[in-house]
């Protein structure tokens, strides 16, 4: 899904670099500054007892099924595949993703910019020449190197998005609006702001 993000400050790629969703192979993955090993053994071991019998799971040793099974990795990266069956099974990844993929907003795409004072639009300006009456509220706001967003205290929100209310939906997205206000007004007037599209 596509989002619109409004980023302070001058340099946005390395802002937005912290909290990439990591498209990497597991082996590049699990050497990233970035990553952080989630263990998943217990639950590849029951995988492992329900297939290890099955003729495409022949003869594999636990660690070769949790690479074949979803690309699971050790915990230590440069482990082998052979005699390391007591190790730690999982994946790498990166706690604060929140993209796979930005652009800069053109006005072309599906967002128009920043709505200006003097009634143009830019893609990027100081906050004291932004017209905020104009400006719809962005899904997040990346701020003093800090993402805060509509499920900033939902983990996982999106995950589950399914299994919660449009009732409890509708007061996430009320509070995030009081929230994107004060975080927009706490911003000083000189401060470089940025619309940015992200997908994730």
């Amino acid at each position: 899904m596509h989002y619109f993000l409004l980023v302070t400050g001058n340099n946005v790629d390395k802002q937005m670099e912290p909290f990439w969703e990591l498209d990497l192979s597991p082996e590049d993955r699990a050497l990233d500054h970035r990553s952080q090993f989630i263990d998943e053994t217990e639950e590849l071991k029951q995988e492992y007892e329900k297939h290890k019998n099955e003729d495409w799971c022949s003869g594999f040793s636990f660690a070769q099924f949790c690479h074949e099974w979803n690309g699971s990795v050790a915990c230590d990266p440069l482990l082998t595949f052979d005699g390391y069956d007591s190790a730690r099974f999982g994946r790498y990844d990166n706690p604060n993703s929140k993209w796979d993929w930005y652009v800069v907003c053109d006005g072309d795409g599906r967002w128009d910019g920043l709505p200006l004072k003097d009634g143009n639009t830019a893609v990027s300006a100081r906050k004291g020449d932004i017209d905020f009456s104009k400006l719809k509220s962005s899904y997040a706001v990346l701020h003093d190197g800090t993402w805060y967003d509509e499920t900033s205290n939902e983990p996982r929100f999106w995950t589950k998005y399914l299994d919660i209310s449009e009732k409890k939906r509708n007061a996430i997205t009320a509070n995030w609006r009081k929230n994107w206000k004060k975080i927009t007004r706490s911003i000083p007037d000189n401060t470089m702001i940025t619309a940015v599209d992200y997908h994730c």
